[in-house]
């Protein structure tokens, strides 16, 4: 919610994640923290594909497998 109670706009919310973002000297986007959820996500034990896809909201499993392939960022 924003400062009147209105619901953010997706722009609002972009610029509040850069905003902390380069309080914290990191570079991130509201893209950057939903991959970073989902490839947690993906790669924990505890939660099956299934569940990620629809906590993500992806379609395809396929979509979804994607986040569990090894990259060297994390």
């Amino acid at each position: 919610m924003g400062q009147r109670g209105k619901a953010l706009t997706p722009s609002a919310i972009w610029r509040v994640v850069k905003q902390y973002g380069q309080r914290a000297a990191l570079d991130i986007s509201p893209h950057t923290l939903r991959h970073s959820f989902g490839t947690r996500l993906a790669r924990s034990k505890e939660v099956d594909l299934v569940t990620v896809a629809a906590m993500m909201g992806n379609e395809s499993l396929d979509t979804t497998a994607l986040y569990t392939r090894p990259s060297e960022k994390i």
